[in-house]
């Protein structure tokens, strides 16, 4: 799992670099984010042979990670200010990522099935 938190937090790098307080907001999600799930999509297929158990456990476990490095850089000291823009931002990344969970909880419960 080291090495598969690791991946994920180099997509998660541009998130120290963001501007927090932006003038107005994006109009859809970051790319950055779009590719971290296209990552932890790609690994699917590399667990048909594995539990649906493990499978849902892994792509827990990478969503876990994911918020916590997420919280962890908005409470470090590289974060300054943040305004409501940028809390709209991270909302459209959030519910991208809940609409791709959401999308993928019937396979992954039938990897095995």
């Amino acid at each position: 799992c080291k090495q598969l938190f690791q991946k994920l937090d180099s997509f998660l790098l541009f998130l120290i670099e963001e501007d927090w307080s932006p003038s107005k907001a994006s109009g859809s999600h970051h790319n950055v984010i779009e590719d971290m799930l296209v990552f932890i999509n790609s690994i699917v297929p590399t667990m048909r042979d594995i539990s649906t158990e493990l499978t849902a456990s892994v792509f827990k476990s990478c969503f876990i990670h994911a918020s916590r490095k997420i919280l962890t850089v908005l409470a470090s000291s590289e974060v300054r200010t943040i305004n409501m823009v940028g809390i709209v931002n991270l909302s459209r990344d959030g519910r991208y990522i809940e609409s791709f969970i959401e999308g993928n909880i019937a396979e992954i419960k039938n990897i095995k099935e």
